[in-house]
């Protein structure tokens, strides 16, 4: 567990270092391309936090399998509690989308 709490942070970290990139002489640049965020394989029955970049529209999250969003749908994090078998999580925004194949063990 502290691993993947550690592994969290790290991928927060990236995150946050990213964005900072998008500013050019102090006005912001959105991303090319969007990425998700979290891990890609977890626990049956957990709970986790799948993050994008900030980019101004409406947050469009999507996940197949037994998963579902728990909260965060519209905004750029979401909490999606797995179930049994393996997933996909989808973002969509400002005509973008990203998605991430995840492996419950």
């Amino acid at each position: 567990m502290r691993n993947l709490f550690i592994a969290g942070l790290i991928v927060l970290a990236g995150l946050t270092f990213s964005c900072k990139k998008n500013y050019k002489d102090g006005v912001y640049e959105e991303p090319q391309s969007l990425i998700i965020a979290g891990p890609e394989a977890v626990k049956k029955g957990n709970s986790v936090d799948y993050a994008t970049y900030y980019i101004a529209g409406q947050y469009s999250w999507s996940v197949t399998g037994d998963a579902a969003i728990s909260s965060g749908q519209g905004t750029s994090k979401v909490t999606v509690k797995f179930g049994n078998v393996n997933s996909k999580v989808t973002v969509t925004v400002a005509g973008k989308t990203a998605s991430k194949d995840i492996t419950v063990q």
